[in-house]
């Protein structure tokens, strides 16, 4: 479609798994973002795992577009509409080229964002800013011109890992298991035992509810054991590494926290921490901080090239910031979710 932005700018839909051309700068356009940013700690996503996210993942919908000035691609945007659960809901992630911005871009692109979802039927639709600590984010005035509202903040803080994490780890598995007694730990790469699999549903579906949130209009997920088993496949077919701890309550028997982390094929020396959650009714036991620097020890033993963890978390997840604090990571951005009403 043409836009009024500038008389020769067109947004295009974008195959991931037929045109790899068009692909390539679609990515490009988000690592130059990315790194626009915050240098080599750029995180995005190869072409790669664009299009095996395409092929594989079943429990949303993902549209993806590109922003097209004569054959320059200047924007991308990636459009999540679930089919499990949130069937109101729509999230988009709209990034615009650091040298084309200014110009309508991006404003341009969220509207046919915010078109695509009504026509979805969505009510409601998120999107999201991240800027490097010290940087103004442009869509802290950008987002409430065009009727968003601040949802939720997380912080991004990176863990630059030592040549010897051992120190650090049995102090603080120490403490951790000086409040933790009761509980065992498990760990396991690139897939869960099918013996946990229903456990580990549970603990995915009660990360939607029990995680800080904000003000996102979301409902809790539906999980099972055939929902966990796509995540890890979705992984492996992205080339992706994951090892995953869970904690057990000894006398019940019930997995009570977990937490992963992620390994990109393209970025080897970096992991991304995904989930962490202890149910609340478990809480109190430093079980965050136990699951973590067993998970980062197993990460150590098994892929010792990774020098650096990325996390994000709420701004008012004040226990994880704590444990996070305690391994050593360090503030390097903040981003922002922002939310719209649709109807």
């Amino acid at each position: 479609m043409q836009t009024s932005a500038a008389p020769d700018l067109q947004i295009v839909d974008l195959d991931p798994l037929t045109d790899d051309t068009l692909l390539d700068a679609w990515v490009a356009v988000g690592v130059e973002s990315s790194r626009h940013e915050f240098g080599d700690r750029q995180t995005r996503y190869s072409a790669q795992e664009i299009r095996a996210r395409q092929r594989e993942v079943t429990d949303r919908r993902i549209e993806l577009l590109a922003a097209r000035v004569g054959e320059a691609v200047v924007g991308q945007v990636t459009l999540h509409l679930p089919l499990k659960d949130n069937l109101h809901f729509a999230h988009g992630d709209v990034t615009v080229h650091p040298d084309w911005r200014r110009r309508g871009i991006g404003s341009a692109l969220l509207a046919e964002v915010e078109q695509r979802a009504r026509q979805a039927g969505r009510t409601s639709l998120s999107i999201e800013s991240e800027a490097a600590v010290g940087h103004a984010d442009p869509a802290e005035s950008f987002a409430p011109a065009r009727g968003y509202r601040a949802a939720l903040a997380d912080l991004r803080s990176d863990l630059d890992l030592p040549d010897d994490l051992e120190p650090l780890l049995r102090d603080l598995e120490t403490d951790a298991r000086a409040h933790s007694a009761g509980y065992d730990v498990l760990t396991w790469w690139d897939g869960v035992p099918e013996e946990w699999l229903d456990q580990r549903a549970v603990l995915s579906a009660r990360m939607s509810t029990d995680a800080p949130l904000g003000d996102l209009a979301v409902e809790e997920e539906v999980w099972d054991a055939e929902r966990v088993r796509a995540l890890y496949r979705v992984a492996r077919a992205q080339g992706r590494r994951v090892v995953e701890t869970v904690a057990v309550h000894r006398e019940t028997g019930q997995a009570v926290a977990f937490t992963n982390l992620g390994i990109a094929e393209h970025t080897p020396q970096m992991a991304y921490q995904w989930d962490t959650l202890v149910l609340a009714e478990h809480r109190g036991h430093r079980l965050g901080q136990l699951v973590k620097a067993a998970n980062l020890r197993a990460l150590r033993a098994g892929l010792p090239e990774v020098r650096r963890v990325v996390t994000w978390n709420a701004e008012s997840n004040a226990p994880m910031l704590r444990v996070n604090r305690a391994l050593g990571f360090q503030p390097v951005g903040r981003m922002v979710e922002w939310q719209k009403s649709l109807t």
